[in-house]
């Protein structure tokens, strides 16, 4: 097998939709689908060869069609820059804690409350060798050593990042969205949300090639800007290719090992399975039946646990676009789904070899039916490896080199995204205690703090004590505002307290520890006078446009 690695990196948020979500909007995968990425080589294969009829064209049905190519999907770089596989189903975590993280592949559930992991993405960390390659191979990872491979004791969640948009189509004639009673007869507009991959993230992907030529051929095709996914002339879907180095031959989507007496079967990405009715099925039986007919072998569940399945099911489509028609429906085995079976005593090697590198069901050509043996079920429990920015900070220094003004303006920046989270829980919090203030006070004494904003502390901050000083002095307003308590004060002396503080801030954020402050090459963000002064009134502004939209 002849392996290309390619990488994509997302120049503009991305819109691959699924099918889920509110109909008025779109809501992107939280990775590339092999598919997408067909149609993208596809593209520039047809630009280059001009063939008209593709399905005529044997070197064409080989490269795309008959799963002799196999284009996997495109998942996220963790914050160490290598790709991540699907969150195996397999994995709990203790209901209402973040850690640590439960493999039930390789332990019965404890008599205790249970969720499922939902970070679609995870990578395995290895004590012993530390972390190896995106992508495996046998020489770095031996399946035959004494030690039995390397057992994964730390698991690191990846959760890609997205963006919401809101649009508006608008009536041709009003230039808005109207009611359909004012436009008959025509379109009348509506309002629909698109949530997408965000830009700036980097996605990996490989094509297996089982004919050593067709490398060749296609490598050409993986490096320079593309557009994918829908909506591109609205600002979506600008992205680059870029070729990982040199094809590969041994390499292996994660690592595997052996374990004593047991096989844990993965699905590494959605499998499209039919049982013996010839219907799309999730069901267990039929999945068995379709890996014991791939591996020659008899399969039984693991006597050794209490439940052996962890499967779910996921409706999914595709559009042609030479038909230009959506693909049928159909229901597919949802990646990260988990088998456990009795490991059988007759089975060679190259079979388990042979079922990973080709896959089980159908469209394997696009990314389906992919499947791991023994990627994880080593051990029963696993602590979170969090890799943060953070993480970074003592392994450079860069307080003195030339680029301490990027670094510094990177600290500064993952500071007020911190501090934007952190107003946005406490005013919701807040906000519920403000009632009596009539929505006409309420927008007055904002567009005063969201003046004092563009100003220095030294202006702003006497104007709005001047402000809330006339409020108590008049004795309608001072009724209104007097009857509210927000954190032990009544609402205008918190006001007041929250004008004229600059300390307390960082503790009513909950940002008032130094762990709380980013950190990268040894320079940390920085507590100004000017900030606290700013998020100050920013919080007291959102706790007063919360209090608003409770009145409404």
């Amino acid at each position: 097998m002849n392996v290309l690695v390619y990488r994509v990196t997302l120049l503009e948020p991305t819109l691959v939709t699924a099918l889920e979500g509110d109909p008025n909007s779109g809501v992107s995968f939280p990775y590339l689908p092999g598919s997408t990425l067909r149609g993208i080589v596809i593209a520039k294969y047809q630009h280059v060869h001009r063939v008209a009829d593709l399905a005529g064209d044997a070197n064409a049905r080989r490269l795309f069609f008959d799963g002799t190519t196999r284009y996997l999907n495109a998942y996220p770089l963790d914050r160490l820059d290598y790709r991540t596989a699907p969150t195996p189903l397999s994995l709990h975590r203790m209901k209402g804690q973040e850690g640590p993280i439960h493999d039930f592949a390789s332990r019965n559930p404890p008599e205790e409350q249970w969720q499922m992991v939902n970070t679609p993405f995870c990578r395995f960390s290895d004590n012993d060798a530390g972390d190896l390659d995106s992508g495996y191979d046998d020489d770095e990872y031996d399946e035959d050593s004494d030690d039995g491979g390397a057992k994964p004791a730390t698991i690191r969640l990846v959760q890609p990042e997205r963006q919401i948009n809101v649009h508006t189509t608008r009536n041709r004639r009003f230039g808005r969205a109207v009611d359909p009673g004012h436009a008959p007869g025509e379109d009348p507009g509506a309002v629909y949300r698109y949530d997408a991959l965000a830009a700036g993230q980097i996605f990996e992907a490989a094509i297996l090639c089982d004919h050593a030529a067709d490398v060749q051929v296609l490598q050409c095709f993986l490096s320079g800007e593309i557009h994918l996914g829908r909506s591109r002339s609205a600002g979506y879907g600008h992205a680059c290719l870029e070729l990982v180095g040199e094809p590969e031959t041994n390499w292996r989507e994660v690592p595997t090992t052996d374990i004593d007496g047991k096989w844990v079967v993965t699905f590494l990405s959605d499998a499209l399975i039919r049982d013996t009715s010839g219907q799309f099925t999730t069901d267990s039986q039929a999945i068995t039946k379709a890996l014991e007919k791939r591996l020659g072998v008899s399969l039984s569940p693991y006597n050794g646990l209490n439940d052996t399945v962890f499967v779910r099911g996921r409706e999914t489509g595709g559009f042609n676009r030479q038909w230009n028609l959506p693909l049928p429906q159909a229901l597919a085995v949802q990646m990260g789904s988990t088998l456990v079976y009795e490991a059988p005593q007759q089975c060679a090697p190259e079979k388990i070899r042979e079922l990973e590198e080709q896959g089980i069901g159908e469209r394997r050509a696009e990314g389906f039916g992919r499947i791991a043996v023994n990627w994880h079920g080593y051990e029963s429990e696993l602590s979170i490896d969090n890799v943060s920015e953070d993480s970074f900070a003592d392994s450079v220094d860069l307080s003195q080199a030339p680029e301490v003004d990027v670094a510094r303006g990177m600290v500064h920046r993952m500071w007020r995204k911190r501090l934007d989270g952190a107003v946005v829980q406490v005013a919701n919090r807040l906000g519920q205690y403000v009632h009596h203030p009539k929505n006409s006070q309420l927008s007055r004494l904002r567009a005063v703090l969201q003046d004092a904003l563009l100003q220095s502390p030294e202006t702003g901050r006497p104007r709005i004590v001047a402000y809330l000083k006339d409020l108590e002095n008049r004795q309608s307003t001072r009724r209104q505002f007097g009857r509210d308590r927000v954190a032990g004060k009544g609402l205008l002396e918190w006001l007041r307290f929250r004008v004229k503080d600059e300390a307390d801030i960082w503790q009513a954020l909950g940002a008032d520890t130094p762990s709380d402050l980013p950190r990268i090459g040894g320079i940390d963000a920085e507590k100004s006078p000017e900030l606290a002064y700013e998020y100050n009134l920013r919080l007291v502004d959102a706790v007063l446009a919360q209090a608003a939209k409770q009145n409404r």
